[in-house]
């Protein structure tokens, strides 16, 4: 980017901030992307994950003091911020209660949704047989949902989904793919040492949304039969504790009730491994190179890749290609900051070439 675009105000470099929760490294590798455009940008959490993801700037939001931390680095990273770019809901006050403050000194919103914060559980039960509410505890508010899409459609400059499935309960939303640091699983993937066997990949952040007995059954049903057939379920461990087990894998079977694929089927595809995934017939694309399973049929379609080893490896890189086109991280900050521009700060002026990188500020 040269030193003449993407400016805020006053002609200095844009400024943005990726707020206030963690969601699977998103933030901070987004951020990261942003920078290598020559943006600066820079993550913050004050909801820290058991999963380990870094984040630019940590700090523990909980309790008084945590909203004492949150108030300070909302007054020392408020003034001057060209756009505000908030995850899962999240922001540095209560409620919600920063948004208005900074619209009001000229900051842009952005809410980019991930899931459960928005889904409907109503309409999901009401309309799909099979959905990311269907055997899960009742872990959404319908009041608190109701509340955040109302600030968001009111101060929000842009309404962001990670999966499409969303755009059901937010349809004026883009969908903006998750991204993926293809670097650094492109070392993994050439580092990975497939275990004996057929070993069947499943890490699920929430067993009851992703089917996680549905695979354990599966898996179980194979088994009398072809006793080589093993389940390495990843369950509750820090992310990179967990990424270091994927290599051992033969396939992935990512979910079976959501409708779309996330972050993990996205990390499994970077290894050239084959996945396995409910899709929604609705959000079906030719392109996807995903086996469509579902909860009936995964024991046959995990059978069906047992026996044929070329199919195996046609699909792990199909997948390959699929992740470097569509969730590269080059790929997917470019697709944002080009939405910074059109959507958000009114300018329709073509993406340049990458050049060096901004900084945090």
């Amino acid at each position: 980017m040269s030193a003449d675009q993407d400016r805020g105000s006053g002609g200095r470099p844009l400024r943005v901030l990726h707020a206030a929760a963690e969601i699977a490294g998103q933030p901070a590798l987004l951020a990261r992307g942003l920078r290598a455009l020559g943006v600066q940008a820079q993550s913050l959490s004050a909801h820290p994950s058991w999963l380990g993801y870094p984040s630019d700037r940590a700090l523990d939001g909980r309790g008084l003091l945590g909203l004492f931390r949150r108030i300070q680095a909302l007054l020392e990273l408020g003034p001057g911020l060209d756009i505000l770019h908030l995850h899962f809901g999240t922001s540095l006050l209560p409620r919600l209660l920063d948004v208005p403050l900074l619209e009001r000194f000229g900051t842009r919103i952005v809410f980019h949704f991930h899931g459960c914060e928005v889904r409907p559980r109503a309409r999901m039960l009401a309309l799909h047989p099979v959905s990311a509410c269907s055997e899960c505890p009742v872990y959404c508010v319908p009041e608190r949902q109701a509340r955040l899409l109302a600030v968001a459609r009111q101060h929000g400059a842009l309404l962001l989904v990670s999966t499409p499935d969303l755009l059901e309960a937010v349809p004026e939303a883009v969908h903006l793919p998750v991204a993926i640091d293809l670097e650094a699983w492109d070392a993994r993937r050439l580092a990975a040492r497939p275990a004996p066997g057929f070993v069947v990949l499943h890490a699920p952040s929430d067993r009851a949304i992703k089917g996680t007995r549905h695979v354990e059954a599966a898996v179980e049903a194979l088994r009398p039969s072809h006793p080589d057939v093993r389940l390495e379920l990843i369950e509750r461990e820090p992310a990179e504790r967990a990424h270091a087990r994927y290599g051992a894998a033969t396939v992935a079977v990512d979910q079976v009730h959501l409708g779309w694929y996330g972050l993990f089927a996205v990390e499994a595809m970077a290894l050239a491994l084959p996945v396995l995934c409910y899709i929604r017939p609705a959000l079906d694309r030719p392109e996807l190179p995903i086996v469509h399973t579902d909860r009936e049929r995964l024991a046959a379609d995990l059978l069906t890749l047992y026996d044929e080893p070329g199919m195996r490896s046609a699909l792990g890189l199909a997948g390959l290609a699929y992740v470097r086109s569509m969730h590269a991280l080059p790929v997917v900050s470019r697709a944002l900051l080009d939405l910074y521009r059109t959507r958000v700060l009114g300018s329709a002026t073509p993406l340049p070439a990458p050049a060096a990188a901004g900084s945090p500020f």
